[in-house]
């Protein structure tokens, strides 16, 4: 989100406005105290989901590092154990969600973790598809990502 409210707006609809507003909503003064995030495909702590999650952190949500292999375990720790360095809140699930009961396992070790009843950020960042030999349009391909992925886009806060 980007806004951009250094100038008075002049549209009639503003013109009796006196409010002072902030210039622009970056990475530095977004606020997310308070907010918890899981970040999917974060376990890895040179790629682009653990420098998400740890983004989040840095700016006051706890999140969760999800991952999926065995032999991501020690790398999703160090993910955590950067967070933690510079005083943010992590915690570490593994979990596949492409299956319901791994979306689940995810949520609930989330609300745990946290001690909280629901979930603000999701960032989804792996998905496959695997090829077909038929002729797959993008709106199937997302609606069988969405399929395998709607539990988390339930519910609302």
């Amino acid at each position: 989100m980007y806004l951009n409210l250094d100038e008075t707006p002049t549209s009639n609809h503003w013109s009796d406005r006196t409010e002072t507003y902030p210039s622009a909503m970056t990475v530095e003064n977004l606020s997310l105290e308070g907010k918890v995030a899981i970040v999917t495909g974060s376990g890895r702590e040179t790629g682009i989901g653990a420098a998400i999650a740890k983004a989040l952190a840095r700016n006051g949500a706890s999140v969760t590092i999800n991952y999926v292999s065995d032999k991501v375990t020690k790398r999703a720790e160090a993910v955590v154990k950067a967070i933690k360095g510079f005083g943010g809140q992590a915690t570490a699930i593994q979990s596949d969600v492409t299956s319901p009961n791994g979306a689940k396992l995810l949520v609930d070790g989330t609300l745990k973790a946290f001690d909280v009843d629901h979930i603000d950020i999701l960032g989804r960042l792996k998905a496959n598809v695997k090829n077909s030999k038929t002729h797959i349009n993008s709106e199937q391909r997302w609606g069988r990502l969405s399929k395998r992925h709607s539990g988390f886009h339930q519910g609302g806060h």
